[in-house]
Order: C-alpha cells, then structure tokens, then sequence
C-alpha cells in the first residue's frame, strides 16, 4: 500500500512530539553529536534552532562555546541559507517563529562547511530523509559539496522500518543519530 508523503509526515511528527523521556534521549544525542565531532574535526558545522518536536540542540551550543556555526536564514520562497553564529551571539525571531542569526551575519558559502545537522521528519536504512516539507533543506543540499557529512538528528521512533518515499531532487543522509544509535549510510 502506497502512503503518500503527506501521511507519512504527520504520522512521523506526532511521533516526534509524543516522545517520552525527551531530555534524556535529547542527552544522549547531543553525546552522538559530540562524539561524531571528535572523530571528524571541521571547522564551521552547519546546524540549526529547533521547532517543537525537534531535537533541541541549545546545550551543545553552550556546550561548545568556540565553535562556530552556521544557522538557516530562509529567504524567498523555498530558499535558504546559512548565517554565522556562535553561543552568545544575538538572535532574532525569523519566518516560521525560528530564532535565527542577525542580518549582520555573514552568510556562508556551502563551501566552507565541514558538516551539516539536519532535523528530522524520518529516515530510513538508506539514508532517505523526510523533511518537513518545504523544500528549502533539498534545495540547499544540491549546492553542498557531496564529500560533506549529511547528518540527519532524530529520535529512534522517526526512523521508518519500510523505505521511505524518494524523488529525483532529494539527497540523502551520510549519517543519522538517534538515542539508539549511530548509522553511516552508503552515498553510490
């Protein structure tokens, strides 16, 4: 039986919002983070300011004060970019209610990032990832160097046991960390 895109993302949603122990498992992937970050160090890590439901990463901000990050800026329809930040900096409230850096900020070339940190609707064994629906996370991956990390952070409930649904333009995960695990996907 065929399940749209749709369906799936408010089934995957709700799960995401219904998670029990939160801020545990919210611990714990934040210690998958840290620990990725040892393994591969990189300069600027793409990453973002969570929405309800999300994976709330404001303690690893706080937990590295020195790095720096770049924060999503959506701009014209369905576009984004990413803007310098680091802990401590000033934010703003942008579309969608999302805390993002200052206009002040500057925007960072796909380029110069070491990694990405994508939220997450679902995943699934090979890497697919169902976002939010907007667009603007595949738009922006297009751009990305291929060699970049791709790390999709979720729960362990919003990975799919079944494939997920793919189109031409979505570009899959390198990576995806939950409570559970960590997974490293095949990019041929």
């Amino acid at each position: 039986m065929d399940v749209d895109r749709h369906d799936l993302r408010a089934h995957y949603k709700r799960k995401r919002i219904e998670v029990d122990g939160r801020a545990d498992k919210t611990r714990r992937i934040r210690a998958r983070i840290a620990q990725l970050l040892l393994r591969h160090p990189i300069g600027i890590i793409a990453a973002y300011r969570a929405t309800p439901g999300e994976v709330d990463l404001s303690q690893l901000f706080q937990d590295l004060p020195d790095q720096t990050w770049a924060l999503p800026v959506t701009t014209n329809p369905g576009q984004m970019h990413f803007r310098s930040w680091q802990w401590g900096d000033p934010l703003t409230l942008g579309e969608y209610g999302i805390e993002v850096p200052q206009a002040k900020s500057p925007i960072i070339d796909p380029g110069q990032l070491g990694m990405i940190l994508i939220p997450l609707v679902a995943f699934d064994q090979a890497g697919t990832r169902l976002g939010a629906g907007g667009g603007y996370y595949d738009r922006y991956l297009a751009n990305l160097d291929p060699t970049t990390p791709r790390v999709g952070i979720g729960f362990n409930c919003q990975q799919a046991e079944q494939a997920l649904p793919s189109a031409a333009w979505d570009v899959r995960l390198t990576h995806a960390l939950t409570e559970v695990d960590a997974f490293e996907f095949s990019t041929r």
